[in-house]
């Protein structure tokens, strides 16, 4: 006898793990995209290689026992709020709010 109830149940496992998977993989690109800005960020500032950037980033996850998506997400809102706060002090600076123009 063939029950439909059963081949729908036995479907739905694959489909599952297959939804699974997928949020998985856009975890992870999240996560790369995230660590990849880090890294760049180091990149630029101190003039490192991407593997010696990405070295930084490891040592100090491990140094202060946060996983590195976590360290770098932080390190990018600190940087990314600082420059936000630099440049609303800079557009606040009475030449930038009588001629227009930045303060060099």
């Amino acid at each position: 006898m063939y029950h439909r109830g059963s081949d729908r149940a036995a479907h739905r496992a694959p489909l599952s793990a297959s939804r699974e998977h997928i949020a998985h993989l856009r975890e992870a690109l999240t996560c790369r995209a995230v660590i990849d800005q880090a890294k760049g960020i180091i990149m630029a500032a101190h003039r490192f290689p991407a593997d010696e950037a990405f070295a930084v980033l490891v040592e100090r996850s491990q140094c202060v026992n946060i996983k590195l998506r976590e360290l770098a997400t932080r390190f990018v809102a600190d940087v990314i709020g600082a420059e936000v706060r630099q440049s609303q002090q800079r557009a606040d600076h009475p030449a930038v709010l009588i001629t227009g123009h930045g303060v060099e």
